[in-house]
C-alpha cells in the first residue's frame, strides 16, 4: 500500500499540483481528493492517462514515462486503455505493462500477468494477439537464414546467403555435429543409445541465448520440436553404421 502511496504522490508532483489539494484518508490509507477539485486533481492518474492521446508527441512521451514509474498504482488504468483506448495509447499502455511484466519486482510482475491474460481474451482480436506475444513470445524459426523448404519439406539453401562451418566428430558411438552460420551455433549430439540432444545458439539483446531439446529418438524430436528435427536431418546428423566386415574364409585339411 505504503508503494502504491508514493506513486500517486510521484504523479501529482509530476502533473504540478500542490500537495494541500490531496489528502490521506487515515482509515483507508488511500488518497482522498479535496471536494470540489478539478477532475485531473481529483483523480491525478487519470489525468496523465488522458495525456496518452496528446496532440503532442512530446507530451504523450511524458505520459508513459510518468505511468510506468508510477508502477502498481497505474495499472488498472493502463488495463483499461489498452483494452479499449485509441491505437496510440492503447499500443503505450500495453507496452508499459510489457516492461513491468518483464522486468517489475514479482509482486509488480504477477500483476502484470493477470492484465494481460486479460488481455489476451480480449474482443479485439489485434489486442488480445498482442497480449499473447507478450505472455508467450513467437519462436524465431531455428533453421538457416535463407532456408526454404524444397519438395522433401527440408529447406534448401542457397550457398551464396550463408557463411557456415561444420564440424563433426565420432566417438564411441557418440556422434557430435557443431554449425556456425552467420552468428548462430546448432549443436547436435546422438548417443549410442539413440538419444539426440540439439541445442541452439544465437545473439538476443547483445548476449547469446541457448535452447536446448532433448529427445530419446528422432520420433520424439520431430514430435518436440519440428525446427530441430529439421535441422537434425539437414546437417545429416544421424550416427553412421559401422561397415560390416567381409567374412573370413578358412580352409581345412583333412589328413588321412
Amino acid at each position: 500500500m505504503s508503494r502504491t502511496i508514493s506513486s500517486v504522490w510521484a504523479i501529482v508532483a509530476c502533473l504540478g499540483l500542490p500537495a494541500g489539494l490531496i489528502q490521506l484518508d487515515a482509515a483507508e490509507g488511500t488518497p482522498t481528493p479535496i471536494e470540489n477539485s478539478p477532475f485531473h486533481i481529483l483523480d491525478p492518474i487519470a489525468g496523465i492517462v488522458q495525456q496518452l492521446e496528446h496532440d503532442t508527441f512530446a507530451e504523450r512521451q511524458a505520459a508513459s514515462r510518468t505511468l510506468a514509474e508510477a508502477g502498481a498504482a497505474a495499472l488498472p488504468y493502463l488495463e483499461s486503455i489498452a483494452a479499449s483506448g485509441s491505437r496510440e495509447a492503447a499500443g503505450r499502455a500495453l507496452e508499459i505493462v510489457k516492461k513491468h511484466f518483464e522486468s517489475g519486482d514479482f509482486e509488480l510482475k504477477n500483476d502484470a500477468r493477470q492484465i494481460l491474460t486479460r488481455l489476451a481474451k480480449n474482443d479485439n482480436a489485434a489486442t488480445a494477439q498482442r497480449a499473447r506475444n507478450v505472455l508467450d513470445p513467437p519462436r524465431t524459426s531455428m533453421l538457416p537464414m535463407g532456408a526454404i523448404p524444397n519438395v522433401r519439406g527440408l529447406p534448401f539453401i542457397p550457398p551464396q546467403q550463408i557463411t557456415r562451418t561444420q564440424m563433426t566428430t565420432e566417438i564411441n558411438g557418440r556422434r557430435e555435429i557443431e554449425v556456425r552460420e552467420n552468428g548462430r551455433k546448432t549443436k547436435i549430439q546422438t548417443f549410442p543409445d539413440g538419444r539426440i540432444q540439439i541445442e541452439f545458439t544465437e545473439p538476443k539483446n547483445g548476449r547469446d541465448e541457448t535452447r536446448r531439446i532433448d529427445a530419446k529418438d528422432l520420433s520424439e524430436l520431430k514430435r518436440k520440436d519440428p525446427d530441430a528435427s529439421q535441422a537434425y536431418e539437414l546437417y545429416d546428423a544421424a550416427p553412421r553404421r559401422p561397415a560390416p566386415s567381409a567374412p573370413v574364409r578358412t580352409s581345412s585339411t583333412n589328413r588321412g
